[in-house]
């Protein structure tokens, strides 16, 4: 089933037996290659998990329990934060924690949420969530998921 906001871009186009096919476009989701490379290396310097999304799932993820996230569907509370185009960190400590996908335990102890915005429209996020309680990469983590929000908008156009 194909769930589309009032204004969300599509493709139209026939498959080979002409029957006409209409597919969600995602901007984000054209720089796959790219945000798993991306993605991969973040999560090597920070040690963190970290997850790039387009506006309905996880499109790119590296780090523990990456692939738990890969494909899935976005949860309210992330697609309520992309909506506000509002990058946000959050903490266990502070228990303000949100699940990443649906379904998720949200059992780090920090996130950084860097919303990726294209034209004035929030086109995805950056997602890291920092599993070592010792570390204080909180502010570290927002800095570079922003960093990598801010790239990717870039390779939009």
């Amino acid at each position: 089933m194909l769930h589309i906001k009032e204004g969300s871009p599509l493709e139209i186009y026939m498959d080979a037996d002409e029957t006409i096919v209409l597919k969600k476009y995602s901007q984000v989701g054209s720089l796959k290659n790219i945000s798993q490379a991306y993605a991969q290396s973040l999560s090597k310097v920070t040690g963190a998990m970290v997850c790039v999304a387009d506006r309905d799932e996880i499109i790119a993820a590296a780090g523990k329990n990456h692939k738990n996230y890969i494909g899935k569907a976005l949860s309210k509370e992330l697609e309520n934060i992309m909506d506000k185009r509002k990058s946000a960190l959050y903490s266990k400590k502070d228990d303000t924690l949100i699940p990443v996908v649906k379904d998720d335990k949200a059992d780090c102890e920090a996130q950084a949420i860097a919303v990726i915005v294209h034209d004035g429209d929030s086109a995805g996020a950056v997602i890291l969530c920092v599993y070592d309680e010792k570390a204080d990469k909180s502010e570290i983590a927002e800095k570079l998921a922003g960093a990598a929000a801010e790239f990717l908008a870039d390779q939009l156009g």
